[in-house]
């Protein structure tokens, strides 16, 4: 008879370790799929029963920015859901396969297919799952979404500056120039934005942009992001606690060799396949509950697409956040904001 008792305790506990575990979710796995094996990261509150998949950018960014980078940021979202990062093919820490042949949107896609079976597998088939996508996961969300019956798996859509439509680099030539003529008088870097509206005044919008131009125009919408603060268009309302800093760098999972690695040899590979993408015409598509959320002061990814994609996309329950004095990096400039939308979109839907 006591053996039983003890065995009954010993069930109970477990199943209290279970549910207190559920609570406070801290795992970390690999899914293997098609040679790669990438990290994966769950945090967070999963009593919530939604899980909020985080979309890095890229090509070849990495999940770690959006969690030990800022706890200001990703505590918030713990507290209300369980998170998850993932690094993608090629990015972050991953490992394995990432030849041409492995490495395009469609792997990609099904990479993040694999991940939700994965999820529902381990959490549950009754958990709620949003996608979270920034920039470059912006373009992979999207792709993910208008793909067969995707959409049925996912409760809620999020981008945040997002690149749906990457062939954009005539809107970013018109918003650098717009921008620089603005600031040339008025910024204390009045000679960088002379530059800029001199490199954008000289180029051909008759026709199609060389790749050089591409990446040229890519670099000056992430370099005016520290003009623009400086001159007070952009601010941080959260300023980066140098402990979370430490811990991204030297006591989380996050390497930067193996991540500066990755970036480089994925946004190469990648290069050609992404400069051309667009799915403006397939937003349609999407009829899910959908919130964007923009920088208005974004110009690696100007604010035009995020309207022009806003009202697109197909479904009734969307809703598109402007946040004035933010860049491309929207969640990090205008944090208190950002957050209180975004907890309360995924809050009010299942």
């Amino acid at each position: 008879m006591k053996y039983f008792a003890l065995l009954i305790f010993i069930i109970l506990f477990i199943n209290s370790c279970k549910k207190e575990d559920l609570g406070n979710l801290n795992d970390f796995f690999y899914l293997r799929n098609d040679g790669a094996d990438l990290p994966v990261y769950v945090e967070g509150n999963g009593y919530s029963k939604k899980f909020v998949i985080v979309i890095h950018g890229g090509p070849g960014g990495d999940a770690q920015i959006y969690n030990n980078f800022s706890k200001a940021f990703s505590k918030t979202l713990e507290d209300n859901f369980a998170m998850v990062y993932y690094d993608q093919r090629g990015s972050g820490t991953s490992v394995g396969k990432f030849n041409g042949d492995l490495l395009n949107v469609n792997q990609h896609v099904e990479d993040l297919e694999k991940l939700i079976t994965l999820l529902k597998s381990k959490y549950g088939s009754s958990i709620n799952i949003f996608l979270f996508g920034h920039s470059w996961g912006g373009t992979l969300g999207t792709a993910f979404l208008i793909k067969g019956n995707n959409q049925d798996k996912i409760s809620g859509w999020i981008e945040v500056d997002g690149a749906h439509n990457f062939a954009c680099n005539k809107e970013v030539y018109y918003a650098l120039k717009n921008i620089s003529l603005q600031q040339i008088y008025s910024s204390s870097y009045s000679k960088e934005w002379s530059e800029i509206y001199s490199y954008c005044n000289k180029l051909d919008t008759t026709i199609a942009f060389a790749d050089t131009t591409i990446s040229r125009l890519n670099k000056f919408g992430f370099e005016v992001e520290k003009y623009l603060n400086t001159d007070g268009l952009i601010i941080s309302d959260t300023p980066l606690e140098i402990s979370s800093l430490l811990n991204h760098l030297y006591t989380s999972g996050y390497s930067p060799i193996t991540a500066k690695i990755n970036l480089r040899i994925t946004s190469i590979k990648m290069f050609n396949e992404v400069k051309n993408l667009n799915y403006s015409d397939q937003l349609y598509k999407i009829k899910i509950p959908t919130l964007f959320v923009w920088g208005k002061h974004d110009y690696v990814i100007p604010i035009k697409i995020g309207y022009d994609g806003i009202n697109k996309i197909g479904s009734t329950d969307k809703k598109m956040l402007v946040l004035e004095k933010s860049g491309h990096s929207s969640m990090f400039n205008q944090m208190k904001p950002f957050l209180t939308e975004v907890v309360g979109f995924i809050s009010s839907h299942n």
